[in-house]
């Protein structure tokens, strides 16, 4: 018996990747899990003076949840920026964590 053909279905959403200034993961709170994306947002610049690409970015954090009924994940919250500016070899994930913890947990309230 020849064995049964097996299918893939990609879930993910566009924004689950990394890149320099964007990064992606995964967070079990209390036996939710959620998929969280930093992504990042530039320092306010003075008038007459360009951003810079390079320079440390603040990151908001999009917080994204399974929709079963969808087959979808789907946005669930926006959580804004900390006063904390990372640099491209930061992990804001890591270094915000408590932050966006608290920020879902409160948001389910």
């Amino acid at each position: 018996m020849g064995a049964q053909p097996t299918y893939f279905r990609d879930i993910r959403a566009d924004h689950f990747n990394e890149s320099w200034w964007f990064n992606f993961g995964w967070l079990d709170i209390d036996g939710q899990l959620v998929a969280v994306v930093a992504e990042p947002v530039d320092p306010p610049v003075p008038e007459g003076e360009i951003g810079c690409h390079a320079c440390p970015k603040f990151h908001k954090y999009l917080v994204y949840g399974w929709n079963a009924a969808s087959g979808h994940f789907e946005l669930r919250q926006t959580i804004p920026p900390t006063e904390k500016l990372h640099d491209g070899e930061d992990n804001p994930l890591k270094i915000d964590r408590s932050y966006i913890v608290a920020a879902v947990k409160e948001h389910r309230q």
